[in-house]
């Protein structure tokens, strides 16, 4: 067997992103990673087939990218995105992006659809009600400085919402950033 001494260094086979907003082809290839999930909150958000299909060629060869299409039609939290066309187009999941659904009626179509066709759902785990413009977790800390701040149970509510969801339409459930 042959070895090396990394010399303190990470040593992977490659580095899978599985929330990239922007491809980075370059800092991707520096940093180790050799594949990334690109988020449906896009300028323009992926949420129609031609869009989904451009955004695999943005760093071919070097970089694998998945293309993550939008949950709900401009990532807005209210109508379903085309599930089945955007992944015959190369989508490998569906995500709600950067923000939740906070329609638990809406949230239970998503997780139906995606079921139906195989995809996973990527959640944002936040409860926006509670979250609102917050820059902080709600502390003494935060209190103090004056900051806007949001209550931890935000994303445990988010995620106990999401899980008994999925486990009612039986769709795959990835929460990212938790």
């Amino acid at each position: 067997a042959e070895s090396s001494d990394a010399n303190g260094a990470c040593v992977a086979p490659g580095i899978v992103d599985l929330g990239v907003f922007s491809v980075d082809k370059r800092a991707c290839i520096a940093g180790g990673i050799t594949r990334i999930a690109l988020m449906p909150d896009q300028k323009p958000v992926l949420d129609e087939p031609g869009i989904v299909q451009r955004a695999a060629l943005a760093a071919k060869t070097d970089l694998w990218v998945r293309r993550l299409a939008a949950a709900t039609r401009g990532v807005a939290g209210a109508e379903l995105g085309e599930y089945a066309v955007v992944g015959q187009a190369g989508a490998r999941a569906v995500s709600t992006g950067r923000g939740w659904v906070a329609d638990s009626g809406v949230m239970h179509k998503v997780l139906t659809y995606a079921a139906s066709l195989g995809l996973t759902v990527i959640s944002h785990a936040e409860d926006a009600g509670l979250v609102g413009g917050a820059v902080a977790t709600a502390s003494e800390t935060s209190t103090r400085l004056g900051l806007a701040s949001a209550p931890a149970e935000a994303e445990a509510l988010a995620i106990a919402r999401d899980l008994m969801l999925a486990e009612l339409t039986g769709a795959k459930l990835h929460f990212r950033k938790v």
